[in-house]
């Protein structure tokens, strides 16, 4: 059945390309059967896949150095009057993001890197799942900015799953911590504490 597929192909490619489809040596051949043998059961030829291994090796290659990137989202961000302290936060994560992955574009970063990335976070650093999930936020909305922006086909870090958080136990403020929470808490949310702590709403 091989043979007899490999013969067909060979007569479309001689129609197609003339003698130079016949200019392939003994290895080039067996390689060709081997690969439509691994190819049939998916119902596709050799010129897709290779097409398609073109396409995704130009995706790679191509891209924004992702400093760069990072930095240029920054400023669109902040071209949008969105608060100083979710930019800076923003700016603390990706950079941390971008030193782990130093020289490397946006096309590069696959999710399994992302994954790689929040893991160790988690190992090294000790930090609350929580913490890691926000840092997995940042990431994807850096990324779907990098898509539209035509820097990166897909977003690496859409399709990483968030860590588990295990609910921490309730427990009641000291007197000190609620005071301390008020004088933290920003204007716009300090009435509420106050009506939470001292009305139990």
């Amino acid at each position: 059945r091989e043979a007899q597929t490999y013969y067909e192909q060979t007569k479309v490619q001689l129609h197609k390309h003339g003698s130079s489809a016949m200019q392939l040596d003994d290895r080039a051949r067996a390689d060709a059967v081997r690969a439509l043998e691994i190819l049939a059961p998916y119902n596709v030829n050799i010129l897709d896949v290779a097409r398609d291994y073109a396409k995704r090796t130009q995706e790679r290659e191509g891209g924004k150095e992702l400093t760069a990137a990072m930095e240029e989202c920054l400023q669109a961000k902040r071209g949008r009057e969105l608060s100083d302290r979710y930019v800076n936060d923003l700016d603390l994560r990706l950079t941390r993001f971008c030193k782990a992955f130093a020289g490397s574009t946006t096309t590069q970063i696959q999710s399994e890197q992302v994954s790689n990335f929040l893991g160790k976070l988690k190992k090294d650093s000790k930090l609350h799942p929580t913490t890691i999930n926000t840092f997995l936020r940042d990431l994807r909305t850096f990324f779907k900015w990098c898509v539209t922006k035509g820097y990166c086909a897909t977003n690496p870090a859409g399709i990483v799953e968030r860590h588990k958080v295990t609910p921490a136990p309730i427990t009641t403020l000291t007197a000190g911590q609620f005071s301390h929470l008020l004088r933290a808490a920003e204007d716009s949310v300090r009435a509420t504490f106050v009506l939470a702590g001292f009305c139990a709403i």
